[in-house]
């Protein structure tokens, strides 16, 4: 197996993920097979992602972002986007906040964290006990979290202490 593959099958098992892995006899040269080349890597190399939806992505590091990346964003970023934008933004732009949109995107995050609280209370991250991609995504938001006293972390102690060890590093 290979140093990259390894480094895909690594990311889907710290962070949960259900995976199917197909063997690729590149011993044989299947990686470079047109059918394969055709169907799969148009380089012929592995790993590859295949997922539900039929994307298909390759090179492991953009594999790792890509599911990454998909994970946070159907978790965190919808309601924080939704809530910056109607509580920093509108207000910095002189527009009216929409405060129908905004209470349901209160409601939603703050839903989201206590899944994020009961997770944190089995692990020191969100991928494991080793910081990932999966936590660094949600520094942008430092500033809203700071911002806006929702009382969205500082009520859930696991959520917290995530909170303040990730977003104390150099950036």
């Amino acid at each position: 197996m290979s140093g990259c593959t390894k480094r895909v099958i690594t990311i889907c098992k710290e962070l949960g993920l259900e995976y199917e892995f197909v063997q690729v006899e590149m011993m044989k040269g299947a990686h470079k097979a047109s059918e394969y080349i055709e169907n799969f890597q148009s380089f012929g190399a592995v790993p590859v992602l295949e997922d539900a939806d039929g994307t298909k992505v390759y090179e492991s590091r953009a594999v790792g972002r890509y599911l990454t990346a998909n994970i946070e964003y159907s978790s965190f970023d919808p309601s924080a986007v939704g809530l910056t934008r109607e509580l920093i933004l509108h207000p910095m732009l002189k527009k009216p906040t929409n405060e129908v949109l905004a209470s349901h995107n209160e409601v939603t995050l703050k839903t989201k964290l206590e899944g994020y609280e009961r997770v944190l209370a089995k692990q020191k991250y969100l991928g494991g006990d080793h910081i990932t991609l999966a936590d660094l995504f949600h520094l942008p938001y430092d500033t809203f979290v700071n911002r806006i006293n929702l009382e969205l972390i500082g009520s859930k102690p696991n959520l917290k202490r995530w909170w303040d060890d990730i977003s104390s590093g150099q950036s």
